[in-house]
């Protein structure tokens, strides 16, 4: 694979005598592939080789390289006079994403041989609980008195309301669970 010595030919000259390329994923051996030895045999692949590190371009040659770093294009259209030559320029923005090949995979059309049986679940049976709460109502009152003092007007005030009846439809209640426990049937 000695790639040094080689004429070279630009990318954008490879795209206007073959066309618009698309990259190629290998999904098993090259050989196994009928669709990637088609256009092997047509001369259509160009491998890139990339370098993963140092200074060095990536560069595209004709046919079909197996290297660890290797990337491959699909041309429309033979690459045969560039064959031997090395492709350099790469512009990887000119290539069109790889179209799927074949029937998609997925969920069969036909009925299933054996329907899969539905299960009812069935709901425990119903405890009785009892359940505690602490409700709290609030109402704002106000109560006018006479008094001396602040002290002995809240004392009156207090003494009034503890006589009083509350309106509690205007209250502002509040219930909080404070306890819950199942109930135990005598047998």
């Amino acid at each position: 694979m000695g790639h040094g010595n080689q004429k070279t030919a630009r990318f954008a000259a490879v795209l206007d005598k073959s066309g618009q390329p698309q990259w190629l994923t290998l999904w098993q051996k090259p050989a196994a592939d009928p669709h990637f030895q088609k256009a092997l045999k047509e001369d259509r692949i160009l491998t890139v080789v990339r370098h993963r590190a140092g200074t060095g371009k990536d560069f595209g040659v004709v046919g079909f390289e197996n290297t660890p770093s290797s990337s491959y294009l699909e041309f429309p259209k033979s690459l045969k006079s560039f064959d031997g030559k090395r492709i350099v320029g790469l512009n990887y923005n000119l290539a069109a994403p790889s179209e799927p090949l074949g029937k998609p995979v997925g969920h069969s059309t036909r009925p299933r041989r054996k329907q899969i049986r539905q299960v009812r679940r069935t709901e425990p049976p119903a405890k009785q609980f009892e359940v505690q709460f602490r409700i709290t109502a609030t109402i704002d009152q106000s109560v006018t008195v006479q008094a001396a003092t602040a002290k002995e007007a809240e004392r009156i005030a207090e003494s009034r309301l503890n006589k009083a009846a509350f309106d509690f439809s205007r209250a502002n209640v509040i219930m909080k669970p404070t306890g819950t426990h199942v109930m135990r049937h005598k047998d």
